[in-house]
């Protein structure tokens, strides 16, 4: 960390944040967001801090609880309790008009 950014490491995904004076304070009409998954124990707790910290944009609970949040330059980001097999499976279940889901293939 520094004084304008800090990396943020997820598993073996990191990310530059940089601070930025004219950064939005709202988010952009479209979905596009990465996703963090989370436990059922820490869901509560993380959400209550993020609700009384962040911009949330969205919440949603299809196929389990998630809190869309911006961080302080407007990016979308994601809490989800579950992960990508949960949320791809709900919607095999549950297709969506014109959803194309592609099979894992082995490598």
């Amino acid at each position: 960390m520094w004084p304008d950014g800090a990396y943020l490491e997820a598993g073996t995904v990191w990310l530059c944040l940089s601070r930025d004076d004219n950064a939005r304070s709202t988010p952009r009409p479209d979905y596009t967001h990465i996703a963090f998954s989370i436990s059922d124990d820490d869901f509560a707790s993380v959400s209550e801090k993020l609700s009384s910290n962040c911009v949330i944009w969205k919440e949603d609970k299809s196929e389990g609880a998630s809190v869309y949040f911006l961080d302080p330059d407007g990016h979308k980001l994601e809490i989800h309790m579950g992960n990508i097999e949960t949320r791809l499976r709900y919607y095999m279940e549950n297709p969506l008009e014109n959803q194309k889901i592609f099979e894992k293939k082995d490598v």
